[in-house]
């Protein structure tokens, strides 16, 4: 159960019409939610129509008067109702309204000293049995408290004593600045003292005017609004919305789903759903957020998730990631082998401990790992990938024995290409990678960008094995009516003449022609240092050796101030850049006359 208070200093915000529309929205992803009306001089909640009670309702002013008469809790029961207007909602809908708002409501609320409450008659152990109740009662994952505005006497109750996190709503002016300052360190001061509790603060700023900020204006206040507030970045930002539905208060994320208030308020529940340690499938997507170090998770966060969830092994697997991606590798280890205690087969935990154990450089144990998952069913493709990786940089001569394993075999064609790669940049697997990428080939769909991908990455470790003859065919034009753009048809005759040249041991100066042809009609070349060395060696094929010497002289120049490895169409493989400006002194001398030939061709006389 997560208590969620929703509070504004300043009305004005729709800080009742986001709590509505954030409950409506997380009973339609299957959570429980009780809503408490803690606004008692103005009660809002039951004045929607779907949350309206069939007869005036007792809720918290009777609750409480009761609980001082007889100085003993009421059953809870008797004050809270379920919304029965959702039958098409999963989750269910309990509400306590403020009460039931006749002359008696009024006297009774006038009369409740909540100072005295607290200070004379037990209120925190009171209130903290309410909650007991509620769960007992309608067993909620969340309790939204709708709060009053200001500073009151039961501000502290709503904002400090209940809930877990506070939704902090505001109009991003100087008055609600300054009275949120107050409010705002009180509730973070409890972390250190008082309740010693951790408070989460999710600010909301709302009624925004969807107007041009010319003069920044509006991103001059947010700077103010997280400088003094201490924030990093905004929950959401709820819109002015112009719109006659507000008037018959719609719940726009049910009435008008597609409108952009709707999307507003389903963005306020993802992170409210996404930062509850308590929720499953938040706690996981943050988790997978956090990996992707699209947010942050402290290591207080994810020891109470850990805590939340110490039995749970896709929580604790997803934990686990987190820590790997941090460097955190012994952490990480330790809870994966918690995993695998009682789930030895479990697929996720074998994955990450398989990286954990290659990073930790215990080679053989990460190969043990891999081989077993190999031999699962339904395993992830992008797990099979990323093992293949790690087995191919460790030990590759048990690369082979992988490749039998069912789950290689089951693999769709893009995850075989990721694997082809890999491979392809190992002299010691250039048969596998070659027979892999002949099964990409034939099964990849006829798309031309891709199509073209794979025959350019096929016809390079072609070229690089001397496999001559397939490589001309892979490059060879099938179908006329594939248009290729101009960088790649000069990329494909390239490579289309150095396959030639390989096989019949002479340049075809045709050919190189064409690339020569295709360059000049550029109004602008690729200027890197792998392509003005193939124009070098184009244009000296082309019988231009001024032109090739140019073209040289600008590779040269790029791979002197380069520190990553160059692709050598001399070699035809990635070098670096040492090696690269030794392949150049040698297209020099085959630009000078002398009889030279590529290092990709071997010794030739």
């Amino acid at each position: 159960m997560h208590t969620i208070t929703f509070y504004s200093f300043k009305g004005g915000v729709g800080r009742t019409m986001a709590l509505v529309n954030t409950a409506v929205e997380m009973a339609r992803r299957g959570r429980s939610v009780v809503l408490v009306d803690f606004d008692l001089e103005a009660p809002g909640l039951t004045t929607f129509e779907r949350l309206r009670p069939p007869q005036p309702h007792p809720g918290v002013v009777e609750y409480v008067t009761e609980y001082i008469s007889t100085g003993r809790s009421p059953d809870i029961r008797d004050y809270v109702f379920k919304a029965e207007v959702f039958p098409d909602v999963p989750g269910n809908i309990y509400i306590m309204p403020a009460g039931r708002e006749d002359a008696h409501y009024r006297r009774a609320l006038a009369k409740i000293d909540w100072i005295h409450l607290y200070e004379n008659l037990d209120g925190f152990v009171f209130f903290e049995d309410t909650k007991t109740q509620l769960l007992a009662f309608t067993n909620p994952d969340y309790i939204l408290i709708d709060s009053r505005t200001g500073h009151t006497d039961v501000e502290g109750i709503c904002t400090r004593h209940l809930p877990d996190s506070v939704v902090v709503l505001f109009f991003p002016n100087e008055q609600n600045l300054s009275g949120l300052d107050d409010v705002c360190r009180a509730i973070r001061g409890e972390k250190h003292g008082g309740l010693l509790k951790d408070i989460a603060l999710h600010f909301v700023m709302s009624n925004v005017p969807d107007l041009d900020d010319e003069d920044e204006i509006l991103r001059t206040r947010i700077k103010s609004f997280r400088s003094q507030l201490h924030f990093r970045k905004l929950a959401a930002t709820i819109h002015h919305y112009n719109s006659l539905s507000l008037i018959n208060q719609s719940i726009f994320v049910r009435d008008r789903p597609r409108s952009r208030l709707a999307k507003e308020y389903r963005k306020l529940v993802d992170e409210l759903i996404n930062t509850n340690p308590g929720d499953r499938d938040g706690v996981l997507v943050s988790l997978e957020q956090a990996a992707k170090g699209v947010n942050y998770l402290n290591s207080e966060q994810l020891s109470k998730v850990q805590q939340n969830f110490s039995e749970d092994p896709e929580v604790l697997a997803a934990i686990a990631r987190v820590k790997y991606g941090e460097g955190r590798l012994s952490d990480a280890l330790e809870i994966v082998e918690r995993v695998l205690s009682s789930a030895k087969d479990y697929a996720e935990a074998l994955y990450y401990r398989a990286l954990i154990r290659a990073s930790m450089n215990n080679k053989e144990k990460a190969i043990e790992d891999t081989f077993v998952l190999l031999n699962t069913k339904n395993i992830k493709s992008s797990y099979i990938v990323r093992l293949m990786h790690i087995l191919i940089s460790i030990d590759p001569t048990r690369v082979a024995d992988a490749f039998a394993a069912p789950a290689v075999q089951d693999l769709d064609w893009e995850s075989k290409y990721e694997i082809a790669l890999d491979l392809s940049r190992h002299d010691l697997h250039s048969n596998l990678a070659v027979s892999l990428f002949r099964d990409v080939w034939q099964s990849c769909p006829q798309r031309p960008e891709r199509r073209w991908s794979v025959s350019h990455q096929f016809s390079l470790l072609l070229i690089r094995s001397g496999r001559w003859e397939e490589a001309v065919e892979v490059l060879t034009p099938k179908d006329h009516r594939f248009k290729k753009s101009q960088l790649n048809e000069l990329i494909d005759n390239f490579n289309l003449a150095m396959a030639r040249w390989g096989r019949d041991s002479s340049p075809p100066a045709e050919l190189f022609r064409r690339v020569m042809d295709v360059a000049r009609s550029r109004s602008q070349l690729v200027d890197s240092a792998n392509s003005m060395q193939c124009l070098a060696v184009a244009a000296w094929a082309d019988g231009d050796e001024v032109t090739a010497l140019e073209y040289l002289g600008r590779a040269i120049d790029l791979a002197k101030v380069s520190v990553a490895p160059l692709f050598s169409c001399w070699r035809y493989r990635d070098v670096s850049p040492e090696e690269f400006l030794d392949d150049c002194s040698e297209i020099r001398r085959l630009i000078s006359g002398l009889p030279v030939y590529p290092a990709v061709f071997g010794r030739r006389e």
